[in-house]
């Protein structure tokens, strides 16, 4: 079953601490999505993700990603696309005057 605690945001100070906020690498989202599935109690899935992905020899720092990164990094995604999509139909709006 899933962790109730996994879909929890985190404030946006906490990934201050996350050294790749403009781009994420793949070895980044791999570690993202196995911390991910580790939170969320899928623990075979995290630990053939993890084999798979070499998650071990990646050298990211565990200590550094704040628990619940993945689902933070995707609701500020959502967010900014909202928020560019919103700016798009105000500068429309604008240019008209």
């Amino acid at each position: 079953t899933a962790s109730p605690h996994a879909a929890r945001p985190l404030h946006p100070a906490a990934l201050s601490r996350w050294p790749t906020m403009g781009a994420i690498t793949s070895a980044e989202l791999n570690f993202l999505v196995f911390r991910y599935l580790q939170e969320s109690g899928f623990v075979h899935a995290a630990f053939t993700l993890g084999y798979e992905a070499g998650i071990h020899k990646g050298g990211i720092d565990g200590n550094v990603v704040p628990p619940g990164a993945l689902i933070t990094i995707v609701q500020k995604g959502l967010q900014y696309i909202e928020l560019e999509a919103n700016t798009d139909e105000v500068s429309m709006f604008i240019s008209y005057f």
